[in-house]
């Protein structure tokens, strides 16, 4: 006959054989989805994001068009204009460009953990100007033709300076900004193709132009060329190669080709990579696919989760997530009943939150994931369950011993 007491003990028996043999080694997170109503370009671990002229807070949105107002430039065409339509009675408005309301484009580019914006305003005449802000505050940096890619938490800038004038361009330079504005130019091409730093100040970026491409790698005051071709071209051929997000472990993420003859160097397969120490492993780690010919690492966080996209047998691409050297479809990890297919992923935070591209009920959309909860008990969960069990199945077997003991002594 089953007792009461037997039955706690063969229920916390059970518990600790069923988490024992069913806990797998990872957990991946299952995600809520939030439509954003821009091209998001970047996210903090306090979940604010930014992108186009947009701060997107819990929900509210700043538009930056308010915060930036007139330029100065064309406040004066607009006053001038005014003056004189006023002693003429002639109507000017036909000839007032209408950027002098506004300026003709902003592109919020990067934001920190202090909520410190980078961004650039900029038009045909003017040219670009970028400026550090927050929610209420602007600040222009003084230095024309700078492009802002990525502020870390100390404030430290990687930027991509143009050349002048804006129709005769050739070249572009990236460049590091220290906290006390010092600009340090770091490598030089043809176009500057992306640039991101972490909180060592430890930059990368990617340069190319006519057929050429190379990434760099900026730390301690020298700028150093990664994955030399001649180094490669003795192993798997990943050329050209794009790195796209650095972590504050050093860990780099891009994407490249591997293929085994030169003149593929073009073409698919293109594959995410990983370098964990590219100066000792330049070929880096190969993160596979869903069995397509492409696969792109966009993001890495300070926990070593990478998102990107990947082709998959079912969709041209989908958004993924590296975890514990597994890749998934972050299509499988929420709700399918809401009408989202999830393209790419474009950045993740420390928190787990991605912000990346797709299609909403078929219309292209952009959206923000943030995990809520895990496909199976997190490790540290499994553990207190485990301890539990096992304290359970000692207290029960103590508690049989004592009562024997005392039966006897009745006896």
């Amino acid at each position: 006959m089953l007792t009461l007491k037997n039955l706690s003990l063969t229920t916390a028996s059970s518990t600790l054989i069923f988490f024992a043999t069913t806990l797998p080694s990872a957990a991946v997170s299952f995600y809520s989805i939030t439509e954003l109503p821009f091209r998001p370009s970047d996210i903090n671990d306090n979940g604010q994001i930014v992108g186009e002229n947009y701060l997107w807070t819990n929900g509210n949105i700043t538009d930056f068009h308010q915060l930036i107002g007139q330029p100065d430039f064309y406040k004066l065409i607009y006053d001038l204009a005014n003056i004189t339509e006023q002693i003429t009675g002639n109507d000017y408005s036909s000839l007032i460009p209408s950027i002098s309301k506004n300026p003709r484009s902003i592109q919020l580019t990067a934001i920190n953990n202090q909520g410190k914006i980078v961004g650039y305003w900029g038009d045909s005449i003017i040219g670009e100007q970028p400026f550090i802000a927050d929610d209420t505050d602007i600040k222009k940096i003084n230095e024309p033709y700078l492009i802002p890619n990525d502020i870390n938490d100390n404030g430290q800038m990687a930027l991509v300076k143009l050349p002048v004038p804006q129709w005769l361009r050739y070249g572009a330079t990236g460049l590091f900004r220290d906290v006390d504005g010092t600009l340090t130019n770091l490598f030089s091409a043809r176009a500057i193709l992306g640039m991101a730093l972490n909180n060592s100040g430890q930059v990368i970026g990617n340069g190319g132009g006519a057929g050429v491409r190379h990434s760099w790698f900026y730390d301690n005051g020298q700028a150093k060329l990664l994955f030399p071709t001649e180094v490669l071209r003795e192993n798997t051929f990943h050329i050209p190669l794009t790195v796209s997000s650095i972590n504050d472990r050093g860990q780099i993420v891009g994407f490249g080709n591997l293929v085994s003859e030169p003149q593929d160097l073009y073409s698919p397969p293109i594959h995410g990579l990983l370098w964990n120490n590219p100066e000792q492993d330049p070929v880096g780690t190969d993160l596979g696919s869903f069995g397509g010919s492409y696969s792109q690492a966009n993001s890495i966080n300070n926990l070593g989760q990478i998102v990107g996209a990947s082709g998959t047998n079912s969709r041209l691409t989908s958004a993924v997530i590296w975890e514990e050297n597994s890749i998934y479809d972050l299509n499988n990890l929420i709700d399918n009943n809401l009408g989202w297919e999830l393209t790419s992923a474009l950045k993740i935070n420390n928190k787990g939150q991605i912000i990346g591209s797709g299609n909403l009920n078929g219309q292209s959309g952009y959206f923000l994931l943030t995990p809520t909860s895990k496909s199976v008990p997190e490790s540290s969960s499994a553990f207190s369950l485990l301890s539990f069990a096992a304290f359970g199945i000692g207290w029960q077997i103590k508690r049989q011993r004592n009562q024997k003991k005392t039966d006897h002594l009745i006896s």
